[in-house]
């Protein structure tokens, strides 16, 4: 799955900029999907971090031989990450993005969310997603899916940003019941409904930039 999502973004003129994955992941471990994206003339030179639990010297040895370009050891704090992940991309790199970002439009509403309710399973993405988005300026909620977030529309946020694929109800389906809940309480105006946004690297970038 990880190559085929690598690929497509590549097709589409929308590569990513850096793979973030674990060691030791169902399938394959994470060493090896790294040697299946260095042998891939498209992604070749997509920098990659793996973090890992375990610290012999084998695996370093395995991850050495497929150039990653950090190895890192959990538990790992948001500084030390943070710090790796810019070290990694560089900051010409950084820079590059955010001028991108500027010319393309997102909703005027997003630039000025306050609050906002994040809704991610991923305990790691989580915490660094409301990492970036509290050093915005943003004030930040959690749901760990799309049955808490539904638990939560009844308090007033500014943006609601969601992952798609997550356990229980996941995020397409929670945006239809949580328009359906707004539609409910008031059927004749739009103006009270949340603004509801895909989770996306663009996304960050530009919460961050706008504050």
């Amino acid at each position: 799955m990880t190559m085929e999502m690598l690929i497509e973004a590549v097709s589409q003129d929308s590569p990513f900029d850096l793979v973030l994955m674990d060691y030791m992941m169902p399938e394959q471990d994470g060493i090896t999907t790294a040697k299946e994206i260095r042998n891939n003339p498209y992604l070749n030179k997509t920098p990659i971090i793996i973090l890992t639990g375990y610290g012999a010297d084998l695996e370093k040895q395995r991850a050495a031989e497929v150039s990653i370009n950090a190895f890192l050891h959990k538990p790992i704090s948001r500084e030390v990450l943070l710090e790796n992940i810019q070290m990694v991309l560089g900051s010409d790199l950084i820079q590059s993005k955010t001028n991108t970002i500027q010319q393309k439009k997102l909703s005027p509403e997003l630039l000025v969310a306050h609050k906002i309710l994040l809704v991610e399973d991923n305990e790691f993405n989580q915490i660094l997603a409301r990492e970036i988005l509290e050093n915005a300026g943003r004030q930040v909620e959690t749901a760990n899916n799309g049955r808490e977030a539904l638990e939560l529309v009844d308090s007033t946020f500014d943006a609601i940003l969601m992952d798609v694929q997550m356990p229980e109800i996941d995020g397409l389906l929670a945006t239809i019941l949580i328009r359906r809940c707004e539609t409910h309480k008031n059927p004749k105006s739009r103006e009270h409904q949340q603004l509801l946004v895909k989770l996306s690297p663009k996304v960050y970038s530009f919460l961050t930039m706008s504050k």
